[in-house]
């Protein structure tokens, strides 16, 4: 149940990216900029809504219609044909849930995103799923689920719009020069974000041709598992865009890598302690979602060693966009997913979830070695150091004083746990902080 009802979501959410079509994001420049032309504001918010409906309706037609055909044939799970349909039926609501917010986080109100797509959203699938579990239609009912959920928080998104706007005059207002302009500026924008997140679920989407429901549901919670490491690197990624801007606009290349090691050091302290609980403890975290899970544990380590090397890596992106070349990350997009698409069907249908994992990781890499060629070549920068190994041997320290624990000593999952959560953070002090970490820890420990 949970591999197919995860499957039919991702293709929803695929398909998602299509209708969105980068409004999300280009809202965010074009929204500021018209804020004080209330013509021009109105023109832009009514171009965002007819673009999202010219795409929406005919994509989620489509999507309705080959339902039966990519369940049947691409899949071969035909028990997919309802959920895709239900979730189809939810791609417009989603679409303008995502313009509302965007348009008033160009307004800078962040609330609002926080609260109803990261909070009230989630939450409602929760709420909506709890008795669905019972039922004798789960893959549907959750589906149904989901496309609820995705309802009222649309007309959550809807208040709080039109608390900053008027949406009867936005659909009244003449587009205008802002429909062309917006479309323009939102096509290469979409086209990645299509191909990126294409990119995140490939694996999926070939795996469901090739192992049942059950391993492909053990190999989604690995994926979500190891997909919290993303997490580190969106923590960097607010600050370092307006400071690597700054410094590629005063040409300071040196300053560039500085910034870039610092933050890609900082990914690697949270990421290898997150990495090295999963090593040590991913059975027994697995085990708490169901016995049948840890099957995935070794699926999980070379993930979770896969999104550590991808956070550290796609730091560079921000470096290219930073200086002005957007269109490098659009090419390393595509390079990966060719990448992934080769070692995919090359693997997946020889070594099943264990294929996948490993063609991730090697699809990582080299686009890892792709992005550290261009950052020197093109920007002159090349931001490796010693000090990042730091925490790799900290964290492989920190391991085996707890494996060795565990092993000889008392063989309890806890007592190792603990074991490591404090060998980890002392063994950094021992191979030495660095001076900017001694700082943020003297700013924390200030008292206001």
């Amino acid at each position: 149940m949970f591999g197919l009802f995860l499957l039919a979501l991702t293709t929803f959410e695929v398909t998602s990216r299509l209708a969105v079509f980068g409004l999300d994001k280009s809202l965010l420049k074009f929204v500021p900029e018209a804020n004080n032309r209330e013509d021009a504001l109105y023109s832009v918010l009514s171009s965002s809504l007819r673009l999202g409906l010219l795409l929406t309706v005919p994509i989620t037609a489509i999507l309705f219609a080959i339902a039966p055909l990519l369940a049947t044939a691409w899949f071969e799970k035909p028990e997919l044909v309802a959920p895709l349909r239900i979730l189809s039926v939810s791609l417009l609501p989603w679409v303008l849930l995502q313009v509302f917010l965007s348009a008033t986080k160009g307004l800078k109100i962040m609330v609002y995103d926080a609260l109803i797509a990261g909070l009230l959203h989630p939450f409602l699938l929760l709420i909506f799923s709890v008795p669905i579990l019972w039922t004798s239609i789960p893959v549907q009912g959750l589906s149904i689920a989901y496309s609820a959920a995705t309802l009222v928080a649309f007309f959550c998104a809807l208040f709080c719009f039109s608390k900053h706007f008027s949406l009867p005059r936005a659909l009244r207002t003449v587009p205008g020069h802002h429909f062309r302009d917006l479309f323009h500026f939102s096509l290469p924008l979409g086209i990645l974000d299509v191909i990126q997140y294409t990119g995140s679920r490939l694996d999926v989407l070939i795996l469901a041709s090739f192992v049942s429901g059950q391993s492909l549901g053990i190999y989604f919670l690995a994926v979500e598992f190891a997909n919290v490491i993303r997490k580190f690197r969106q923590i960097c990624d607010p600050m370092l865009i307006p400071i690597l801007s700054g410094l590629q606009h005063a040409n300071q290349p040196a300053r560039v890598q500085d910034n870039l090691t610092r933050a890609m050091r900082w990914i690697l302290i949270l990421g290898v302690a997150y990495v090295g609980i999963i090593a040590l403890f991913g059975s027994t975290i697995l085990s708490l979602m169901g016995k049948t899970f840890t099957q995935g544990d070794f699926l999980l380590i070379i993930l979770c060693g896969a999104q550590l090397i991808h956070a550290n890596t796609g730091l560079l992106e921000l470096a290219f966009l930073a200086s002005g070349r957007p269109k490098i990350n659009l090419i390393n997009a595509c390079i990966l997913l060719v990448f992934q698409f080769g070692l995919y069907l090359w693997l997946i249908p020889a070594l099943g979830t264990t294929g996948a994992a490993w063609s991730t990781l090697l699809a990582i890499v080299l686009i890892g070695i792709v992005r550290f060629a261009e950052a020197y070549k093109i920007l002159n920068i090349l931001p490796l150091s010693l000090k990042q190994f730091k925490p790799v041997l900290a964290g492989l320290v920190a391991a085996g004083l707890a494996i060795a624990l565990r092993e000889y000593l008392i063989p309890e999952n806890w007592v190792g746990f603990v074991v490591f959560i404090v060998a980890y953070p002392c063994a950094l002090i021992v191979f030495g902080l660095e001076e900017e970490d001694k700082n943020i820890l003297r700013r924390n420990s200030t008292p206001a």
